[in-house]
């Protein structure tokens, strides 16, 4: 019974090895490479000067030689290629050995060699190879190279561009660039994208840093070079080649728009229920990223009505793909009569960025219903705007005693008072300082011509608003100083329509007195009704004639006290005196800061919808516009040309033409 169990229990063993050195075999078989030597790479020298040889040899066992075949070699760039790959066998191993020569000194990938059999494909790991000056040794110098976002943008797209220092085993900054802009399209420097990338090789850490960043925008298809830039650092000047872009034609249906990129779209109105005369407001969004800056968005279509832009805002920032951020332009809707209405919006079609595929936004329709009344309020918050009357206008004129010299003569009194006090110690003169008070009270309004505004106020009256304007122009063309002719000359301009003389009136109006309560609400109202948002603002400040007042008073007071104190030589009168005298300087200092801003200058947009230009040339492109009434801030002049920056920061030139401002009279 114990054998029967023996032979049983060796019959299984014997079973089990042979089961399990076929199961062995066959895995042996099937996967070749699970028994593959590792190869061994045999280096000269990770480093070398410029001519000298490099010598690659790998080592791998357990190969026939006739059985090898070694995949190209790209040759890296500071590298010459000499010889090999020569396949022998050395020491029962097969030897596959390249030679090389250092061709110019920088810092390179060397790549996998891939040497492949019947049964396996055995690689090595790549590394680090360096190619250092001829009769330095220690000096290996960066490279420099451009990379583009994208080599194949359609025609229109915004690319970024990057100027890199490649391969820097540490953070290094250029002393200075060198760059060309390309033949065609918009090349323009920008700031806040692109990241320092960096790679590990055989422990060896390459960074490459981004040193200038740019956005292109292609204006036509075909082929685009963008030229070799050169880069200073560290003692180095190097070269980045030119690089080549393919521009690809825009699909005809993306055309209207231009737009490339990844985008939501939408659109608004801000009331559908209208009296008649009154306006809505269609708002139209394109938000995400791409082209934002240099796309066209959609129009409106709406019968029966007056369309106006209105405006076009722009908020995003430059990224990496173009810009991201939103754009948003407004149109005025004014029916003409009462009734039902429709504004159609159109559709929003634009080219995926990362597929090319064409997707289209469909656009949105809006009924508008317009009630017919009697009369319709003009005013922001239910109240007309008018302009005033021959005595408002002279209610509102400040004094501008600033501007008069005889004002100033208050002074003199007090000195005398003073000498007299130090020599003569005579108290009865100081009863005529204070005389000085009824002398400055004295000075009164410029005397204005009642007639001429009667008439124009009479004519507005009629509802002769045209005529009422021209009036009210000639006066202020004589006497450019009254500050109530210029609010009324704006009103007028914003019942006529012309919105940029009533903000550019407004406007004067307010810098001539800012403490002209209407003239701000007017200029609000302007402003709302037509769309103007973030404009540039007005400083404020205390009119001049004021600061002329404490000066007056506080010296006044200063030299009283200064003549009690020498007659009666006590320290309340000297501390007093000191006091008045330093509040006289602190308003005598704010007399010409004063008098500075009355006449600061004043810069509107005078034509509607109008481009600025990049450059103060005629033939310059235009990358942005403007609407009528824009308030903006006039940075630089260049012969026909004005440097302005909007309320949004947004820059450019435009024809000094097209601006209203009191620098120089049109």
């Amino acid at each position: 019974m114990d054998c029967d169990r023996c032979d049983r229990g060796a019959g299984w063993r014997k079973r089990l090895v042979g089961r399990t050195a076929a199961f062995v075999a066959l895995i042996l078989v099937a996967f070749p490479s699970a028994y593959a030597v590792e190869p061994e790479m045999r280096v000269s020298s990770r480093r070398i000067a410029q001519g000298a040889r490099l010598s690659i040899e790998v080592f791998v066992e357990g190969l026939s030689p006739d059985d090898v075949r070694v995949a190209s070699v790209d040759t890296p760039r500071v590298l010459t290629y000499l010889a090999g790959p020569d396949v022998s066998v050395q020491a029962g191993s097969v030897r596959i050995a390249f030679a090389y020569s250092g061709r110019e000194p920088g810092r390179a990938v060397f790549p996998s060699v891939e040497i492949v059999t019947s049964e396996q494909i055995v690689r090595t790991e790549p590394f680090v190879v360096e190619v250092s000056e001829r009769n330095d040794p220690t000096r290996v110098p960066f490279d420099a190279a451009w990379r583009a976002a994208d080599h194949s943008p359609f025609e229109g797209q915004t690319i970024a561009l990057f100027l890199e220092m490649r391969d820097t085993p540490s953070l290094l900054f250029p002393d200075a660039i060198t760059v060309t802009p390309p033949s065609s399209g918009l090349f323009q420097e920008v700031q806040g994208i692109g990241t320092i990338r960096s790679q590990t090789i055989d422990g060896f850490e390459l960074l490459d840093v981004p040193i200038a960043a740019f956005l292109f925008t292609p204006s036509q298809v075909g082929t685009v070079t963008v030229p070799a830039a050169q880069v200073r650092s560290a003692g180095y000047t190097r070269t980045a080649p030119a690089i080549t872009l393919t521009v690809e034609a825009l699909p005809e249906t993306v055309r209207e728009t231009g737009a490339v990129g990844d985008f939501l779209y939408s659109a608004t109105i801000d009331t559908a229920d209208l009296v008649e005369g009154e306006s809505s407001v269609v708002t139209i969004t394109v938000e995400g990223t791409g082209n934002l800056e240099f796309l066209r968005m959609p129009g409106i279509e709406a019968d029966g009505t007056i369309v106006t832009e209105a405006g076009d805002v722009s908020r995003f920032v430059p990224h990496e793909a173009g810009y991201t951020g939103s754009r948003h332009k407004t149109y005025r809707i004014t029916p003409t009569r009462g009734g039902d209405y429709t504004v159609r919006v159109g559709s929003f079609p634009y080219v995926e960025r990362a597929t090319g595929v064409v997707r289209t936004i469909p656009g949105r329709s809006f009924t508008v219903s317009v009630s017919s009344v009697g009369t319709v309020s003009e005013g922001a918050a239910g109240e007309a705007l008018t302009v005033l009357d021959a005595e408002g206008v002279k209610a509102v004129q400040p004094l501008n005693v600033y501007r008069r010299p005889v004002t100033y003569l208050f002074l003199l009194p007090g000195f005398v008072a003073v000498f007299v006090a130090l020599f003569v110690r005579s108290r009865r003169k100081r009863a005529g300082i204070f005389s000085l008070a009824v002398f400055f009270l004295a000075l009164g309004v410029p005397e204005l011509d009642d007639s001429a505004l009667n008439s124009a106020y009479i004519l507005w009256s009629a509802d002769e608003i045209e005529q009422s304007f021209r009036i009210y122009d000639e006066v202020v063309r004589e006497s450019p100083d009254i500050v109530g002719v210029w609010y009324n000359r704006g009103v007028a301009a914003f019942s006529l329509g012309d919105t940029a003389e009533a903000v550019y009136s407004l406007r004067r109006a307010l810098t001539a007195n800012p403490h002209f309560g209407d003239a701000r609400r007017a200029l609000s109202t302007v402003e709302s009704d037509v769309g103007l948002e973030r404009q540039v603002e007005i400083r404020s400040f205390v009119h001049p004639d004021y600061a002329v007042l404490l000066l007056a008073i506080a010296f006044i007071l200063a030299c009283a006290f200064c003549v009690a104190a020498i007659c009666r030589t006590r320290g309340g009168y000297v501390a007093a005196a000191v006091f008045f005298l330093a509040l006289a300087i602190g308003a005598a200092g704010l007399v010409p800061f004063g008098a500075h801003l009355v006449g600061s200058d004043i810069a509107i947009v005078a034509e509607s919808d109008l481009e600025l230009k990049r450059v103060p040339a005629e033939d310059a492109e235009l990358w942005h516009s403007l609407p009528a009434g824009t308030a903006v801030t006039i940075e630089s002049e260049h012969e026909q040309f004005y440097l302005i920056r909007t309320g949004y920061g947004i820059s450019g030139w435009i024809q000094s033409a097209s601006v209203l401002t009191n620098r120089r009279q049109r």
